[in-house]
């Protein structure tokens, strides 16, 4: 009910800022029901009031119908967002791969490492992120130690991952050329 009376007020607000009246032609408007003030009245005047109560009562129900749109409408997106965060979306970490890509190719390597960290947030076994980070660790980080971290991870995670030859050279070239690969 007090949503009603705002639309009706913002109705009132709106229609008197379109097509302002004088402040006796907006009483009647609103009020002038008796016959009284309709006969003391210029004929004129009075179907003009009747008029702009029509306007104005044509204006709250098209201002209501269209504020229970929106209410439904944005009812339904924050339904569909709830639901999306509590279920399990497999797209979303492809979406940061694909984000981490985008990123590489702008040159933007912080922001490509936080897109692929965000994949393996989302799934920790995600070879492509893995294998991805660490082809930016290796080329363009030259960072041989996380690159062969990422390199592995890769092939733990997916053994018939779709560039396994390329991860298994990468990897035996970054064991060959550096100590790293065994700690003692």
């Amino acid at each position: 009910m007090k949503n009603n009376k705002i639309v009706l007020l913002l109705a009132v607000v709106l229609l008197l800022v379109k097509a302002p009246v004088c402040a006796q032609q907006a009483k009647e408007a609103q009020g002038a029901s008796s016959s009284v003030a309709a006969t003391a009245q210029p004929p004129g005047e009075s179907s003009n009031a009747k008029r702009q109560n029509a306007d104005l009562e044509w204006e709250i129900d098209r201002l209501n119908a269209e504020l229970k749109e929106m209410y439904a409408k944005h009812l339904k997106l924050l339904q569909d967002y709830q639901r999306m965060l509590k279920s399990p979306c497999p797209q979303k970490e492809e979406l940061y791969v694909e984000l981490g890509d985008a990123y590489i190719k702008a040159k933007l390597y912080a922001g490509a490492i936080s897109a692929y960290e965000g994949a393996l947030e989302l799934n920790p076994r995600n070879a492509k992120a893995h294998f991805s980070l660490g082809l930016l660790y290796q080329q363009h980080l030259k960072d041989g130690p996380k690159a062969l971290v990422h390199f592995k991870e890769c092939l733990k995670s997916e053994p018939e991952f779709a560039q396994k030859g390329d991860a298994e050279y990468f990897i035996k070239m970054l064991e060959k050329n550096a100590d790293f690969s065994d700690p003692k």
